[in-house]
């Protein structure tokens, strides 16, 4: 209300925010696979580090706005880079196989980190408004210079020298896009869906009765136990792909069935919980089976970009058909209705993934006796 923000502006900061981020997701994967991963994390944790300043020097719509942008134009370089540069750095340590298992183990800390700073960052703001924001700048920077601080790998490092890198077309050409493009869609609904579905969670646990003071401790209990769950994520790494990706759909479709078919608070609140931990976790495991698929691919990080650009656009629609479903049966109801389409949905895309799976398989065969 300082900065003179209506609902319309918060609207709009954050549509365009998502937007930035969409538009340059691909092609700041791009930039990380010719210009190098770690420049471009850098680059990205630098953006991140002055959105914080635009809330300080401009406290308006418009250093809002700036912010916003910022802030998630750089996730945007570092998103693919990232788990790229944390590949070749275990590859180049023999340690490739332990990707997921490092990745978890990070992001529980990080989990952990957070929650300590969402329960007393805030009570800085009575002190001084702007405390939160200068405390936010300090971590952001201090993660900034713990990024500068890593190594290459050497491949990265011997790759850059010799500036002899295939051209993103002729590797194009001799990848699968076709049955990519179907996994992609298939991660990209199961993401949209656990994206969308806690972006109501409030309302649903209003409307069975739980007291809104509730609200806060069921978020740092999700966020606990996402931090727990990042510990042993690595373990569904041992399931082949193609399982992996089955129980992926079938766990989170189960739990949005779940929300809506039952009134009891303490299964829908279980169910959000699993939701959010899960949420938190199961990008680094698709991650993992995606950079295994294609240890020595040029262009992994433009891959991992393609993959979260239509996760993202799958995570607009998938709350508009949620809001439909909700204005036309019911919260609850609505979850139903909406698990079901999802869940027909991620049916035929796995039906089209597994027969494509096989056909290569059996022309892998062939060839081999051949």
């Amino acid at each position: 209300s300082q900065a003179g923000g209506s609902l319309a502006q918060i609207g709009l900061i954050v549509s365009v925010s998502s937007l930035a981020q969409l538009l340059l997701e691909i092609p700041t994967g791009f930039l990380a696979d010719r210009w190098g991963h770690k420049r471009t994390v850098l680059l990205g944790g630098f953006l991140i580090t002055c959105s914080v300043l635009a809330y300080l020097g401009l406290p308006n719509i418009w250093g809002a706005l700036l912010a916003g942008v910022l802030f998630f134009g750089g996730g945007s370089f570092a998103s693919g880079a990232m788990q790229t540069f944390m590949y070749d750095t275990l590859h180049a340590l023999g340690k490739a196989h332990e990707y997921a298992r490092v990745m978890g183990r990070g992001q529980s800390y990080g989990l952990l980190g957070n929650v300590v700073l969402i329960a007393l960052v805030p009570l800085t703001y009575s002190i001084d408004p702007r405390l939160p924001f200068l405390i936010g700048f300090i971590c952001h920077l201090a993660g900034l210079l713990f990024a500068w601080s890593l190594v290459v790998p050497i491949k990265e490092v011997s790759q850059s020298k010799s500036g002899n890198k295939p051209s993103l077309r002729s590797i194009a050409k001799q990848l699968p896009l076709v049955d990519l493009a179907v996994l992609f869609m298939l991660v990209g609904v199961v993401s949209g869906l656990t994206h969308a579905a806690p972006e109501f969670r409030e309302l649903v646990l209003q409307s069975l009765g739980v007291p809104v003071i509730w609200f806060g401790a069921i978020l740092a209990l999700g966020s606990l136990l996402a931090a727990a769950a990042g510990r042993i994520i690595h373990r569904h790494e041992s399931l082949s792909p193609k399982w992996f990706y089955l129980c992926d759909a079938v766990f989170v479709c189960s739990l949005v069935l779940v929300i809506g078919a039952t009134h009891s608070t303490a299964v829908v609140v279980a169910a959000f919980l699993l939701i959010t931990m899960y949420d938190r976790n199961r990008s680094i495991v698709v991650e993992a089976h995606l950079l295994r698929s294609y240890p020595l691919l040029p262009y992994r990080a433009t891959l991992l970009s393609f993959m979260n650009s239509i996760s993202q656009l799958n995570s607009i629609w998938i709350p508009l058909m949620l809001a439909y479903s909700f204005s036309q049966f019911g919260l609850q109801p609505g979850f139903w209705v909406s698990g079901l389409v999802v869940s027909g949905l991620l049916l035929a895309l796995y039906v089209v993934y597994f027969v494509r799976l096989q056909k290569h398989k059996m022309l892998g065969a062939t060839a081999a006796v051949a």
